[in-house]
């Protein structure tokens, strides 16, 4: 028999709305990568940032509405009463770390 390679074929299906919470200790990187590998596979975002972190949770609100309809990605900032409501709502995929 002839040595055959294996062979993977990726194939991108959204899953629809994707909601991100990201911590206080990398607030950028941990909203920022999942949310834009979230948008490159055709999915919506709803991300809600660390109460923790106040300036980068009103400043990231602040550019996603500036550059994002509300239907492709938007910003919940919030205590942590929010962050449970948030993270109870019917999401398709749910990202926390």
């Amino acid at each position: 028999l002839p040595f055959l390679p294996g062979r993977n074929r990726l194939l991108s299906q959204p899953l629809g709305v994707v909601g991100i919470v990201s911590p206080w200790n990398y607030p950028f990187q941990l909203a920022i990568a999942p949310a834009t590998a979230a948008l490159a596979a055709g999915n919506r975002v709803l991300l809600k940032p660390s109460e923790l972190t106040p300036n980068f949770s009103d400043l990231l609100a602040r550019l996603v509405e500036e550059h994002f309809s509300s239907d492709e990605m938007s910003v919940v900032v919030g205590d942590a009463e929010v962050g449970k409501t948030f993270v109870s709502m019917p999401f398709d995929h749910l990202l926390f770390t």
